[in-house]
């Protein structure tokens, strides 16, 4: 595949063209047409420019791209672009759903979703690949400061045959054990901060049931405290009153939607219901902890970096992507090996890629299968 420079996102679509082979330079231009329409009406320049350049890198030799209407691959273009620049975090401006991406472009959510897989797996896109960032947000996450994944220029097309990737350097982190207090705990009076401690030490131990009353009464008195209706919703499946757990999930994830564990018990939710499509939005198109919560600059308690990388392991061998299912698992395993949720993960992930093996050799065969645990040699406060 041709090497686009990046540096100039500036380029017309005129330029590009003289980086697709000429069969399919016809087809470039009906996805671009399509793409720079969405664009200049809602979206700007810079999300322009990014299509442009992934319409160019879709379009080459041995991509699937000739196949499909031209809008179905506009729609998957421009929702990759989105899902790397938070374009359906209702926080950002531009702002815009799935499916109005979807609609706008004239197709389904599904062929839009279909699409976009095929590009993330055939051009190895990552939710921290910095070069496909819009100019605004590299100068705010410089890839010093983030450590942004380092990516070979020639990927080849989407669906064929290219360079394997580079290693990824990943976002340096501090896990630790010790508590990690925010607003909401700071401004508790000691012996209720005690009190709730009690009540989460015992509905994590599974021991909730028998304190759901004493879990209410707390979130009375603490309505905007978010750990209290985590711990509810805990105790209440404890209770094997797995309904009202669902419902409590949905709702505190809808009055909190900012706080991690409501984010990731109701992703959890949307993975078991098979709603896969949705699981992106729930964290605005920010699948990592570091874009998550910028403020936290790279420290997490364990719990949360556990729940959050194990969580996305399950959502990405869901998917079909191996590769980054493995990357969260080998993170969850230098941290924590022996956590049951990284045991459950790694035996998801064995199961998935035997299943994989079973159906026959295919293009991403060459996908790694998870490595047996090994005791963690390292402290876990100070990890990356």
């Amino acid at each position: 595949m041709p090497v686009h420079d990046r540096s100039d996102r500036s380029d017309e679509a005129g330029s590009l063209l003289d980086e697709v082979p000429l069969r399919l330079r016809s087809r470039f231009l009906q996805i671009v047409e399509r793409t720079d329409a969405l664009c200049e009406a809602r979206l700007g320049d810079g999300y322009r420019d990014l299509c442009r350049t992934m319409a160019a890198a879709l379009c080459q030799d041995g991509s699937p791209v000739g196949r499909g209407k031209p809008e179905s691959w506009a729609a998957g273009v421009i929702y990759s672009v989105g899902s790397l620049n938070f374009l359906t975090d209702p926080s950002q401006d531009p702002h815009m759903r799935a499916e109005e991406v979807a609609e706008a472009c004239g197709v389904s959510p599904a062929t839009m979703y279909n699409k976009a897989r095929i590009l993330r797996e055939g051009l190895d896109l990552s939710p921290l690949d910095w070069e496909w960032m819009l100019p605004e947000r590299r100068e705010r996450y410089p890839s010093a400061a983030l450590g942004a994944p380092t990516r070979p220029r020639d990927r080849g097309a989407p669906g064929g045959k290219g360079a394997e990737p580079t290693e990824i350097h990943l976002v340096q982190y501090e896990v630790t054990e010790e508590p990690i207090f925010e607003e909401y705990d700071e401004s508790l009076p000691p012996a209720e901060r005690a009190a709730i401690e009690a009540v989460g030490a015992a509905a994590v131990a599974g021991e909730g049931a028998d304190r759901l009353d004493e879990i209410r009464t707390l979130i009375e008195r603490h309505p905007d405290h978010p750990p209290l209706r985590n711990f509810l919703a805990v105790a209440l499946q404890a209770a094997g009153r797995g309904e009202e757990a669902a419902a409590e999930i949905e709702a505190t994830y809808r009055l909190f939607p900012d706080y991690l564990f409501a984010r990731l018990n109701y992703a959890g939710q949307l993975i078991a219901a098979d709603r896969l499509d949705e699981f992106p939005d729930v964290f605005g198109g920010r699948l990592a902890l570091a874009w998550l919560y910028p403020e936290r600059e790279g420290r997490f308690h364990v719990s949360e970096f556990i729940g959050f990388h194990a969580l996305m392991g399950q959502y990405h061998a869901a998917i079909g992507d191996y590769d980054a299912a493995e990357r969260d698992y080998e993170l969850c395993e230098d941290v924590a090996p022996n956590h049951p949720q990284v045991e459950r993960l790694l035996t998801r992930l064995t199961f998935a890629q035997l299943a994989k093996a079973l159906d026959g050799p295919s293009r991403t065969d060459r996908r790694r299968t998870p490595k047996k645990k090994r005791p963690s040699k390292r402290k876990r406060r100070g990890k990356k």
